[in-house]
């Protein structure tokens, strides 16, 4: 079996940004060319264009308008999967990296690096996708590559696999965010701790101070979870909710880009104003109860894999909604949906990676209570930080997504 002319091409371009000593640029520039002559492949195979055609000699554009990652459906394109959607991402780092590291000004050393990594990371994905799902290639059964060509590519391709050994080696990562949005998030802002009047300059500026430390802080943990491996692999989704007395669904679990084309949404002042008391254990329960039920459940019993979930609180009190007997009631659902995410005991079949709830304590809410309230609810881990000044805010999100990146 013989690769195709533009394959063994996108293959040798590929072991040419893997070889020792490559400058940056040169890197970001062969990872382009390999995923062009991926698409040119595509285009000629699949959608029988000429080798000779403009389509083919130019195939970027051509490409993105075929329907081979997407459908029209209603008006609108869809994804034919998530695993296309990926594979698309991934392409669009590659073609992005070339372009802003050629043509953009002032670009830093440091900043070429990065996106040499990214490139060569995002083309790994794509080739493996090319080489094993899309054409099922069998490495030994090719005979235009040399012994040593061979060696050098073999990570990227796959011994034959079934379906549920391929799943569960690639399991998703679900990252639940859950943020407290209760008028007490603006107390420590105020300049009179005791000016409860909403009309006042002093409280609006208080309420814009919070929601710009938010926005920050919250885009700066977005973004930093773009930047873990998993994320580039195109297995991290995000699950958000905001909470005061009413819970408020920012995204059901949506996968993160890397390169931000996503439906994951960033806090703003347009879906962040405090007001309000704390539910906080009926916005826990609820997440929960989704993640499991409607994902790791489902995905344990179709494809046998067992997904992962990490679970961020960042809250500034205890729930004030809930009176004493429907505080026990939701802590005992909390709590079993806890144990089952844990596998109920068996450690094969534990869902839950972390559990923390970060806590911004003060006067009104003491770090005994944080430690109390993660102790009932069975939680992993508390942390507390003072929430002296909207910096108390960007260290939370920072403390949550460094969590969620090394666990």
């Amino acid at each position: 079996m013989e690769l195709l002319e533009f394959e063994k091409k996108a293959i040798m371009n590929y072991i040419s940004a893997t070889g020792q000593h490559r400058a940056a640029k040169d890197i970001v520039s062969d990872c382009r060319t390999s995923i062009i002559s991926m698409m040119k492949c595509i285009l000629i195979e699949k959608y029988k264009y000429s080798p000779t055609s403009d389509e083919v000699k130019e195939p970027t554009k051509s490409f993105f308008q075929t329907d081979f990652f997407r459908e029209k459906k209603e008006g609108k394109y869809k994804p034919h999967s998530m695993a296309h959607q990926n594979i698309n991402d991934q392409i669009n780092i590659v073609l992005k990296n070339r372009n802003q590291s050629e043509y953009s000004e002032g670009i830093e050393a440091d900043q070429l690096d990065e996106f040499a990594k990214q490139s060569i990371s995002a083309l790994r994905v794509v080739l493996k996708w090319y080489l094993n799902n899309h054409k099922q290639y069998v490495l030994s059964s090719i005979t235009n590559l040399t012994a040593d060509q061979k060696s050098e590519v073999a990570h990227l391709f796959t011994t034959k696999i079934n379906r549920t050994e391929r799943i569960t080696e690639r399991e998703t990562y679900y990252v639940v965010l859950l943020i407290d949005s209760s008028q007490s998030m603006v107390f420590p802002y105020l300049k009179d701790p005791n000016n409860s009047n909403e009309n006042s300059s002093d409280y609006k500026n208080a309420i814009k101070t919070v929601q710009s430390a938010m926005q920050f802080a919250h885009e700066k943990a977005l973004n930093a979870l773009r930047g873990s491996s998993i994320c580039k692999e195109g297995y991290l989704k995000i699950y958000q909710y905001t909470f005061n007395h009413r819970k408020k669904l920012l995204n059901v679990p949506e996968e993160l880009s890397p390169v931000s084309l996503d439906k994951v949404v960033k806090i703003d002042s347009s879906n962040y104003t405090p007001d309000g008391m704390t539910a906080l254990y009926d916005v826990i329960d609820e997440s929960l109860k989704v993640v499991y039920d409607n994902y790791l459940k489902k995905t344990l019993q179709e494809e046998k894999r067992i997904d992962k979930v990490i679970i961020g609180v960042v809250t500034d009190g205890d729930d004030t909604v809930l009176n004493a007997d429907q505080k026990s009631n939701k802590i005992a659902e909390i709590k079993q949906y806890l144990k089952m995410l844990r596998g109920n005991g068996d450690i094969k079949k534990n869902f839950l990676v972390s559990s923390v709830l970060i806590g911004l304590t003060g006067t009104d809410f003491s770090e005994n209570k944080l430690k109390e309230i993660k102790k009932e609810l069975s939680f992993d881990e508390s942390v507390s930080i003072n929430q002296a000044d909207e910096q108390s805010i960007r260290k939370a999100f920072k403390l949550f997504s460094t969590n969620a990146i090394n666990v």
